[in-house]
């Protein structure tokens, strides 16, 4: 009994792994904050890397094996140990998850106003360069670094549609791909630079306020699940407190165990399948 338990409880945690693995897979997003710029772009010394962010499945995935590792040469049941693996990985990926969503989103913001400074800069009589440079200095960080290595390769005369291809591939967020892709095209065709930056900013502040209407209806489900979670903890602590040698007893039978480990590893599992279905989809 105590093999199956042990079995039971190490394929829960392989199957939680995997999802974690294939939930980072599919995350669109990554994480260079620390790297360098890269060393074609003029001016690019002390430059910041790209503002990337993911979800960290593996650092969380890491976390999870060794402190099933641990807990098991500690000496405690492999259910349990599994179990509580499984529950600080999910936890981790997903405060990894709600960090680089909390990033993507203040990038977003700060792109447009960026655009509308740049807007703002050409309608006065600015050149796109210039317009992009006032814009920058003016943007918060990790933005301004990518903004300032932009306009730097921009004057040392790199073609427009290369430059912005970099900064889409360094911020690989739809709302910066639009950006270049807009930019780039009505840069080579000669037109009205302020009219491509006014109509990406609206289409950035709708993209922005969609998601937010998303997430507030999206918030009731998670009150909902976090009262869930709640009321079960309640309940275990009572029957802890008013019939511990039973609750004891419970907990030492392999079955028990098994069964209390695997209660645990399907609310892990639920709050990264949660996840993964509230992951915005524009």
């Amino acid at each position: 009994m105590k093999d199956a338990a042990a079995a039971v409880g190490l394929l829960l945690l392989v199957a939680s792994l995997w999802a974690i693995w294939r939930a980072h897979a599919r995350t669109r997003l990554g994480e260079r904050l620390s790297e360098p710029a890269p060393a074609d772009s003029a001016d690019g010394a002390g430059l910041r890397g790209a503002p990337r962010v993911r979800a960290r499945a593996t650092l969380a995935a890491s976390a999870a094996v060794g402190v099933a590792g641990l807990a098991l040469a500690l000496g405690l049941p492999a259910p349990f140990a599994c179990a509580g693996a499984l529950v600080l990985g999910v936890a981790l990926y997903l405060a990894s998850a709600l960090r680089a969503r909390s990033l993507a989103r203040r990038l977003e913001e700060d792109l447009v106003a960026v655009l509308d400074l740049a807007r703002s800069a050409v309608r006065a009589g600015a050149s796109p360069v210039d317009a992009l440079a006032r814009a920058a200095r003016e943007s918060r960080a990790p933005l301004r670094a990518e903004l300032e290595a932009l306009v730097a390769r921009l004057r040392t005369g790199e073609p427009a549609d290369r430059a912005l291809r970099q900064l889409r591939e360094r911020i690989p967020l739809e709302s910066f791909g639009l950006f270049a892709l807009a930019l780039g095209a009505q840069w080579g065709a000669g037109g009205s630079l302020e009219r491509a930056l006014a109509q990406v900013s609206h289409a950035l502040r709708d993209r922005i306020e969609l998601l937010r209407r998303l997430e507030a209806q999206a918030a009731p489900t998670r009150v909902s699940v976090a009262i869930l979670f709640a009321t079960c903890a309640a309940i275990a602590a009572l029957a802890w407190s008013h019939d511990p040698e039973n609750v004891g007893r419970f907990l030492a039978n392999p079955i028990g165990r098994t069964l209390v480990s695997g209660a645990l590893a399907l609310q892990a599992l639920s709050l990264l399948w949660m996840a993964r279905l509230e992951e915005p989809k524009v």
